[in-house]
């Protein structure tokens, strides 16, 4: 799997346009009404790309509140330190947090354990910075099973199968709360996105 080139000025614009469509920005909404995030918690954003969660973040936090923000790339990276200069962001991976057990009070993983080599490392990650009574919230998705309206089925699937050939493990959203299990997390009842 080719690592993509992040630093590239029109590859990065795009991204952007992508991450401020209506259905992506919904879900962010949706994604911060499930995390409840209060005023004074510490978060961590894993894969936090451009930093559009970092920054919704940081305003339901506040000023006595902490966001940090990682990264795999340092071109998203930089990206989101120019969105949120408030929050923490640093290049880091997520099968391997630079950070000490217990410091944070939420961490968000989204669209990240397609990618990794590891997903149960990572999420075992997410659990060692957890606070005690802490929350995680993930959310992946199954690319090959998305469908749009198009004239050109034959075009989709292509895009499609390219998505799932990018991807390291392209099922696992299916297996997620298997892999909360195995590192000791619980699975919450209730609504689920």
């Amino acid at each position: 799997m080719a690592a993509i080139d992040w630093s590239d000025p029109e590859r990065l614009r795009m991204l952007e346009k992508r991450y401020s469509l209506p259905d992506i920005v919904e879900q962010r909404r949706r994604f911060i009404e499930l995390a409840k995030p209060v005023p004074g918690e510490s978060c961590l954003d894993i894969g936090c790309g451009p930093g559009f969660l970092v920054e919704q973040l940081q305003a339901a936090v506040g000023a006595a509140g902490s966001v940090t923000g990682i990264d795999h790339s340092e071109g998203m990276v930089q990206v989101g330190r120019l969105r949120c200069p408030s929050a923490k962001l640093l290049q880091a991976g997520a099968e391997e947090l630079p950070f000490p057990e217990c410091s944070f009070d939420l961490v968000s993983i989204t669209q990240v354990l397609v990618y990794v080599r590891d997903p149960v490392k990572a999420l075992s990650e997410a659990k060692r910075v957890l606070k005690p009574g802490g929350r995680l919230l993930v959310l992946d998705s199954i690319w090959s099973q998305s469908s749009w309206s198009g004239a050109d089925v034959h075009l989709q699937r292509r895009i499609l199968d390219a998505f799932d050939k990018h991807c390291s493990h392209p099922l696992v959203p299916m297996r997620i709360p298997e892999l909360l299990r195995t590192v000791g997390l619980e699975f919450a009842k209730g609504p689920h996105v």
